[in-house]
């Protein structure tokens, strides 16, 4: 049942009262209201439901009463809401049933370690607005089958050592925290031997962290396999000080300051997915992507990029979609014309001029088979596609 945007201020006795729970899981969504209060009787009816409650975006200070009769809540959702603490006696049910939680403690004195320790089977966590700089480190000890967490729009200066305890964990994001000391390389460097050799994490997000180096993940994380470090402002990744990662197949770097591709990400060889879109690339060379034998996807969008080199992609037999859109490219590089799995090129909005002045076009039969995605000349009302199949036609013979 959805309920949003709909000015509700107030929630009364028996509200819901005359919907049954036959259906496996009942879905409550009363978020972006001006909910500030419920009476305790307001969820009589739904006691037993296996429940999903949203009540993001609302004006709730305290965890309402009337969750306290609920004996199969699922998840529960209180983002962007004015708490100031979590009121262990409303969850005493959902500690051993709920497994998705996610609230905002901008306003919160303390870390609410008392309630999240009810939080047995908790798989799911997203903290919003931690106004502390350190939090304990026994803060998830109890929370052993934790998978999902989100720790955002904090004011931690540094990664939580209690990330060390989690060795369920597999999807990370660390995002939107502006007061991270910038300790570098290091910044992950926080968890023993003994701990990193049991953290399973695959996923890591770590975006909008005004960090201006790469840090080494891999020394906390030795086993991941995705790393997502967008709108920072990375200009380097040395790799001298980066530990290896055998599993590690994607990295988005997306919205840094990157001038060229890192010759670092060489060290990572099973990648299959790179991804350094808005930064500010202008060549890509022979030696960037030497290593990286399975790259399947290489997306440069909306880089200033002027040329890449007819080596560029020798050693990438496997590359099959490059995204090219929004570059300073003026013609089709002949690097593209030399990739055998090529199935996917995006040249949209970038400076292409569709002249008889690219003759390795000429023998490229395979152009026929690649979505180009409708990109155009820069010069003329024609699409690429349309131009590269009419080349051996229309440009050879005039040469000739």
């Amino acid at each position: 049942m959805t309920l949003r945007h709909n000015n509700i201020s107030y929630i009364r006795d028996g509200a819901f009262g005359a919907f049954s729970c036959t259906l496996q899981e009942f879905r409550l969504d009363l978020s972006y209201n001006n909910i500030s209060s419920f009476s305790n009787g307001a969820l009589f009816g739904l006691e037993n439901c296996n429940l999903q409650l949203n009540l993001n975006f609302n004006r709730i200070e305290k965890i309402p009463h009337a969750l306290a009769i609920l004996t199969n809540l699922k998840s529960l959702q209180l983002l962007g809401n004015p708490l100031i603490n979590l009121d262990t006696s409303a969850l005493v049910n959902a500690g051993s049933t709920l497994s998705d939680f996610r609230f905002d403690l901008r306003h919160f004195s303390t870390w609410p370690d008392v309630t999240l320790q009810l939080m047995l089977e908790l798989e799911t966590l997203e903290t919003v607005g931690i106004p502390f700089e350190h939090i304990e480190n026994t803060a998830f000890n109890h929370m052993t089958r934790l998978k999902h967490l989100k720790i955002s729009d904090t004011k931690l200066i540094a990664i939580p050592k209690a990330l060390c305890n989690l060795n369920s964990l597999t999807t990370l994001n660390i995002s939107n925290n502006a007061h991270f000391n910038n300790s570098g390389y290091s910044m992950f460097e926080v968890c023993g031997a003994s701990n990193r050799s049991t953290i399973q994490l695959d996923n890591l997000f770590f975006y909008g962290n005004k960090v201006n180096i790469f840090p080494n993940f891999m020394t906390m994380f030795p086993r991941i396999r995705k790393i997502g470090v967008g709108n920072n402002i990375i200009e380097s990744m040395n790799e001298d000080t980066l530990s290896g990662a055998p599993g590690l197949r994607a990295i988005n770097m997306d919205d840094n300051l990157f001038t060229r591709i890192p010759y670092a990400l060489n060290k990572f060889t099973e990648l299959t997915y790179v991804s350094l879109s808005d930064n500010r690339i202008s060549s890509v060379e022979g030696s960037d992507l030497a290593q990286l034998h399975d790259i399947l996807t290489l997306d440069l969008d909306h880089n200033p990029l002027l040329y890449i080199t007819h080596n560029a992609f020798e050693n990438n037999p496997r590359l099959s979609t490059v995204y090219l859109s929004g570059t300073y490219l003026q013609t089709i590089p002949v690097a593209l014309t030399m990739l055998p799995s090529l199935s996917v090129v995006t040249l949209n909005d970038a400076r292409v001029t569709c002249t008889c002045d690219m003759p390795h076009l000429q023998h490229w039969t395979q152009a026929n088979a690649i979505y180009f995605r409708n990109a155009t000349c820069s010069n003329k009302p024609l699409l690429l596609q349309n131009f590269i199949s009419e080349y051996p036609s229309v440009c050879m013979s005039s040469l000739s």
